[in-house]
C-alpha cells in the first residue's frame, strides 16, 4: 500500500488588532478637510488671477488705443492748421502745398518737437553762430555714413506762419551765395519731384529724405490741398 504524503500547512499568522485612536481619527478627518480647501483655495486663486490679467491685457491695450487715436488726432489738427498758409504760399511761390506740409510735419514731429513747439521753427532751419536771436539745440546729421548728434544753431520764429513763409522765400529766392540753388524745386511739377529736388539740393543730409516725404505725402493724401495752376 502506498504511503500518504503529509502535507505541512503553514500556521496562520494572527492578525494583529491595529487600535485607531481617537486623534488619528480627528487628524484623518481635519487632513481631508484640509486638502478639499487647499484644493478649493486653489482653483480660486487661479481663477481670480487670470481675472485679473485678463482685465489688465485690455486695460492695456485699451489705454494703447486710445494713446494712438489721440495722437492722430494731433498730427490731424497740425496739418489741417498749416493747410490755408501752405495753400496760399504755393500760390505765391509755386511750392506745392503737399510738398511745405510734408516738409514741416517731418521735420517738426507734427509740430511737436522742441524747436517747433518753443520756438516756431518748423522746418529746420539754421542761423548763423553770432545770431543773437537763435537757440541752440541737439540735432542729428548723417554723415560719412552713420547718423550723429551734434548742437546746431536754429532760427527762432514768432509763429509758425512766419517760419512757413519764410521757408518759402528760401525755396524761391535761393540762398545769398545762390539765388537759384533750390531752382529744381521750383522746376518740379509734381510732389514727387519737388521732394527729389529738396534732397537733390541738399536740403537735409538724410539721405532718404525725398522718399520719406513722398510717403507722408502719399499716406495723409497731402496733394488734395495742392492749388491747381
Amino acid at each position: 500500500m502506498g504511503t500518504k504524503k503529509k502535507t505541512k500547512t503553514k500556521p496562520k499568522k494572527s492578525k494583529k488588532n491595529k487600535q485607531t485612536t481617537p486623534f488619528i481619527k480627528k487628524w484623518r478627518r481635519f487632513k481631508s478637510k484640509l486638502l478639499q480647501k487647499i484644493g478649493s483655495m486653489t482653483i480660486f486663486v487661479v481663477v481670480f488671477l487670470l481675472l485679473i490679467m485678463g482685465l489688465l491685457y485690455k486695460m492695456i491695450n485699451f489705454s494703447g488705443q486710445n494713446d494712438g487715436a489721440q495722437l492722430q488726432a494731433q498730427q490731424e489738427a497740425f496739418i489741417s492748421q498749416l493747410v490755408p498758409t501752405a495753400q496760399k504760399l504755393q500760390r505765391q511761390y509755386g511750392i506745392l502745398a503737399s510738398v511745405s506740409l510734408a516738409q514741416a510735419s517731418l521735420e517738426s514731429n507734427y509740430g511737436m518737437s522742441q524747436l517747433a513747439s518753443d520756438y516756431n521753427n518748423l522746418y529746420g532751419v539754421k542761423t548763423e553762430a553770432d545770431d543773437e536771436a537763435g537757440i541752440d539745440l541737439e540735432t542729428q546729421e548723417f554723415q560719412d555714413g552713420s547718423w550723429l548728434t551734434i548742437t546746431d544753431r536754429f532760427k527762432v520764429y514768432d509763429s509758425w506762419e512766419q517760419s512757413m513763409t519764410e521757408h518759402a522765400h528760401l525755396i524761391y529766392y535761393g540762398t545769398s551765395w545762390d539765388p537759384a540753388f533750390y531752382q529744381a524745386v521750383l522746376e518740379g511739377e509734381t510732389y514727387q519731384a519737388q521732394a527729389k529736388g529738396l534732397q537733390l539740393a541738399g536740403y537735409a543730409t538724410d539721405p532718404d529724405y525725398a522718399n520719406k516725404l513722398i510717403e507722408m505725402i502719399e499716406s495723409w493724401d497731402l496733394s488734395q490741398y495742392d492749388q491747381p495752376e
